[in-house]
């Protein structure tokens, strides 16, 4: 930088480096702990644009990656599931939990890549609603141009194109949208300072493929056509709870020999839902139904940080069938988009991930239960996957990383949304850095992980 020119190459390389780390919430581990989307427990993740995952390495480079599909049929799963109760089924096609609104099908204009307007009516006493969008494997797709019943722009119109970010997160609108690959959702609200209003909500879907075009330049958008699901998940309560009931589904894929039959009992898997049970109790969330089923061995080595997705639409696909709740899948190991710079521990289906329904692309939170390699002959530690699910599951519900790895300067000076979360906070829990230990969550961060419609609300006594 000089004579108030920008540099060019350096330009360049900061907008890759926001490509980067927005492209997917993945969390690394390693010498330089850095991430590029979004993971925890010992791993540093960059929230990305939806896909969150833990990795780590040796390398200065980490990264908290997305969720992705196996690259399977998408049947991945049908098998008993066992829980307190018994045993029950987990197949057939997407289905839509709890109270939902499904708008249907909306068209896209492969010209402009965007939908005609959209409407929703929001009833009386709805405290938060998520909208969801399911569509094509290797299509990215946005909420634009979001408006309440007064009018109000949450969503900015045509953000994609003036954003700083390049379309891969909207850092200025009023509701943090945050895109995805085969299925996108949009909470409201994620952040201080917007109520739900009864009411008609307007909006439209932005859809577009992106093509990478070399390591220091931004990845090439395409508008894409085509029909989007639409579906919109509804929180009904008096007032926004302060207490929530959040249940869960775990998958094995038979990795580090877990299992089905084995989970309900086995010591690993007992300590690592009481460590989310204790990470989620300080911001008023219990952990109710813990369920247990069996999936597909083809994902117990899982591509989920691939650009086109990967393994996500399939895991996604697997869960369709399953109880309300949000899905771990254990997987042995997770696809380093790093080669051998780096472990992902875990990946979220997105920020947040679909809400209100099982079956649909990137239904899922990805972890790895193999134990973090030390690297250059250093013993390997143990991963705390309790840690990890809560960082992830915390992407799932709509929380951003605290603060995001600026990458030595070169990259953006990104934060979540939310003013009660320090920039730079190692003791957060959603701090990108895994590898810092943080462990706390913020009044705020709970207020977004209660407002999410995959969590009951639970009245005081």
């Amino acid at each position: 930088m000089s004579n108030g020119q920008q540099n060019p190459g350096r330009h360049a390389q900061r907008l890759t480096l926001i490509a980067w780390a927005l492209a997917g919430a993945v969390a690394l581990v390693g010498c330089g702990e850095a991430t590029g989307e979004g993971g925890s427990s010992g791993a540093t993740d960059a929230a990305g644009a939806a896909d969150d995952s833990a990795a780590v390495g040796d390398s200065a480079a980490g990264s908290d990656a997305g969720a992705t599909d196996t690259g399977s049929d998408g049947s991945g799963a049908d098998a008993a599931a066992t829980d307190a109760s018994g045993s029950g089924d987990a197949g057939g096609g997407p289905m839509k939990i709890g109270e939902t609104i499904d708008l249907g099908k909306a068209t896209i204009d492969p010209q402009t890549g965007y939908s005609g307007a959209l409407s929703v009516e929001i009833p009386a006493g709805t405290v938060s609603f998520a909208i969801t969008l399911i569509g094509e494997k290797a299509t990215t797709y946005a909420i634009d141009d979001l408006k309440d019943p007064t009018g109000e722009t949450l969503v900015l119109k045509n953000w994609g194109v003036s954003d700083i970010t390049g379309g891969q997160m909207c850092l200025s609108c009023k509701v943090r949208v945050a895109p995805q690959k085969g299925a996108s959702a949009a909470l409201v609200p994620n952040a201080p300072g917007v109520d739900v209003v009864a009411g008609t909500y307007t909006f439209r879907v932005n859809a577009f493929t992106s093509t990478q075009q070399g390591a220091f330049s931004q990845p090439k958008k395409e508008p894409a056509g085509g029909d989007v699901a639409v579906v919109v998940a509804l929180q009904k309560a008096a007032a926004k709870p302060k207490k929530g009931r959040l249940d869960i589904n775990l998958w094995y894929t038979g990795a580090n020999d877990l299992s089905v039959e084995k989970g309900p009992t086995d010591p690993r898997v007992v300590q690592w839902i009481a460590r989310l049970r204790t990470l989620y109790e300080q911001i008023g969330v219990e952990i109710g139904e813990v369920r247990h089923f069996p999936i597909s061995a083809d994902f117990e080595v899982a591509d989920v940080t691939s650009n086109d997705g990967g393994d996500f639409a399939a895991i996604g696909a697997a869960t369709a069938g399953a109880p309300a709740g949000v899905n771990f899948i254990f997987v042995r190991e997770i696809s380093s988009p790093f080669g051998g710079f780096g472990a992902v521990l875990g990946v979220s289906g997105g920020i947040p991930g679909p809400v209100g329904m099982q079956g649909a692309p990137r239904n899922a939170v990805v972890v790895s239960t193999s134990d973090i390699p030390g690297g250059f002959g250093r013993p390997a530690k143990e991963h705390d996957v309790g840690a990890t699910m809560a960082h992830e599951g915390g992407h799932y519900l709509g929380l951003f990383h605290t603060s995001e790895n600026d990458f030595g300067g070169f990259g953006p000076k990104l934060h979540d949304p939310l003013p009660d979360t320090p920039e730079k906070d190692t003791t957060n829990l959603m701090y990108f850095d895994g590898g810092s230990g943080g462990s706390g969550l913020s009044p705020q961060q709970g207020d977004v992980v209660r407002g999410n419609p995959w969590v009951v609300p639970v009245e005081e006594k």
